[in-house]
């Protein structure tokens, strides 16, 4: 901190970094606000559960095999984003937690698409795994998506007439 100094006739001091070099310890800005801060408590805390959920639910609750996203990704995510919170500070969800599995895929996807707005900020801070990490789950989560969609099924109207011979 820069202060008048009674010891050396009024005149400015610098105090020391914690590193004590003569240069004031500098406070980094945020990456990101404090609504992108919440939507990542909240990916963090999705990210656990899926990763609880795709582990001990029995099969019938969850999609099928090729739509669960790999617990690898997982753990990496959570590492990735935990790096972007404040230890100092708690900082509470976007929102809560959904208690159905369909419902807390979409809420997930939600919340990764509305942080991946925020991949220049993160780009310019250094945290090119973080964009990496949400740019593929971003696409793992759409492919799902997409299949899903695909294996609805189809009302009446929408089902092709087979001709009748």
């Amino acid at each position: 901190m820069v202060g008048p100094d009674p010891q050396n006739g009024g005149q400015t001091a610098i105090q020391p970094g914690r590193d004590g070099s003569g240069t004031p310890a500098l406070h980094r800005s945020p990456i990101l606000s404090i609504d992108e801060f919440r939507w990542v408590v909240f990916l963090i805390r999705s990210a656990r559960v899926l990763a609880v959920l795709q582990r001990f639910v029995p099969e019938k609750y969850l999609p099928p095999r090729e739509d669960r996203i790999p617990l690898p990704l997982l753990d990496r995510l959570i590492r990735e984003l935990k790096k972007l919170l404040p230890r100092w500070k708690w900082i509470p969800s976007a929102r809560p937690i959904p208690r159905s599995p369909a419902k807390l895929g979409e809420e997930f996807f939600y919340a990764i698409a509305a942080l991946r707005m925020s991949r220049p900020d993160l780009w310019r801070a250094g945290q090119t795994d973080c964009v990496a990490v949400l740019d593929e789950l971003y696409a793992l989560l759409y492919a799902i998506g997409a299949r899903a969609r695909a294996r609805k099924p189809r009302s009446k109207a929408q089902e092709p007439e087979v001709p009748t011979p």
